[in-house]
C-alpha cells in the first residue's frame, strides 16, 4: 500500500474516532441533561404535595375542632380545661402518584399569638391569626420520597388558623350572667317557686343576664328553707366552619341554699 493509501486511512480512522467521540460526548450531555430534568420536575412534584398536605393538614385540624365544638359545650366555670382539650394529632403513610409521603401532625388552642403563619390554601376567614377569636396552632411534619429513591424532600411547619367563635370572651359573659342571676335570686329570698321563676325574669328584663345568655331556675325543698339550682345558657347558631355552619353552646350553673325563718308557735309559753 502507498504512503498515500495509509496517509487516507489514518485520515479516516482519526475523522471517525473524532465522530464517534463527539456523538458520545452529545449523548453524555443529553442523558445529563434529561437526568437533571427528570430531577427537577421529581422535586417540583414533592414540593407541590407537601403543600397539600399541609394544607389538607390545617382543614383536617379544623374540621375535628368544629366537631367537637358543635358536639360538646362549653361549661364557663371550666373553660380553661375545655380550651385545653381542643387539640389532637393525625399521622398518615401513602402514596401519591410517583411520591411516597409520612405525614404527623398535632394542633392545639392558642391563647396568644404564635410566630407561625397561615396556610395560603385556607379561605381567608379561616386563615392565619385573629385576636379573640379561637386560633390553633397546628404543627406539620412531611418526609417524602420519589419511587425508586432520590429525590427527597422533607419540611416542617407551624401554622396558625381560626374559627370566628370567641371561648374567652363568651366564658367571661357567661361567669358574669351567672353571678347577676345569683344576686337576683339571693334578694328574693323566697322558696315559693313561682316567685322565683319571677325573680329570673326581672333579671332578664333587667338585663342583668349579659349578652345573649338567658337564666332559668328550680327549685328543692330543705330543712328550713329550700335549695335554689339555677343556670345560664346561650347557643350561637350560625357559625361558619370547614364543614359547613354549626351551632355553639355555653353554659353556666349553680346552687343557692335559702333558709327561711322559723315560725314560731303561738301555742307555746
Amino acid at each position: 500500500m502507498g504512503r498515500r493509501a495509509v496517509a487516507a486511512t489514518i485520515a479516516s480512522v482519526v475523522v471517525f474516532t473524532t465522530l464517534l467521540l463527539a456523538n458520545a460526548v452529545f449523548f453524555s450531555a443529553e442523558n445529563s441533561y434529561l437526568s437533571a430534568t427528570n430531577l427537577s420536575s421529581a422535586q417540583l412534584q414533592e414540593r407541590d404535595d407537601a403543600s397539600l398536605i399541609l394544607g389538607l393538614s390545617a382543614y383536617d385540624s379544623l374540621a375535628r375542632t368544629q366537631s367537637f365544638l358543635q358536639s360538646t359545650p362549653m361549661e364557663c366555670s371550666s373553660s380553661q380545661s375545655y380550651l385545653a382539650a381542643l387539640s389532637g394529632d393525625w399521622s398518615a403513610d401513602e402514596r401519591n402518584q410517583s411520591v411516597w409521603y409520612s405525614a404527623d401532625a398535632s394542633w392545639a388552642y392558642a391563647s396568644e399569638s404564635p410566630p407561625a403563619v397561615g396556610n395560603a390554601l385556607l379561605p381567608s376567614q379561616f386563615n392565619g391569626y385573629s385576636a379573640g377569636d379561637l386560633n390553633l396552632l397546628i404543627t406539620t411534619s412531611v418526609n417524602e420520597s420519589f419511587v425508586g429513591g432520590l429525590p427527597s424532600y422533607s419540611i416542617k411547619e407551624d401554622e396558625v388558623v381560626h374559627l370566628s367563635v370567641q371561648p374567652e370572651r363568651v366564658a367571661a359573659e357567661c361567669v358574669s350572667a351567672l353571678s347577676a342571676l345569683r344576686g337576683a335570686l339571693s334578694i328574693g329570698r323566697s322558696c315559693n317557686a313561682s316567685l322565683i321563676a319571677g325573680d329570673v325574669s326581672s333579671a332578664q328584663a333587667r338585663s342583668a343576664l349579659t349578652g345573649s345568655f338567658t337564666g332559668g331556675a328550680s327549685v328543692s325543698p330543705a330543712a328550713r328553707g329550700c335549695v335554689v339550682d339555677y343556670w345560664v345558657t346561650m347557643t350561637q347558631t350560625g357559625v361558619q366552619g370547614v364543614s359547613g355552619t354549626f351551632p355553639w353552646t355555653v353554659f353556666g350553673s349553680g346552687s343557692l341554699s335559702l333558709l327561711l325563718p322559723a315560725i314560731s308557735d303561738p301555742s307555746a309559753t
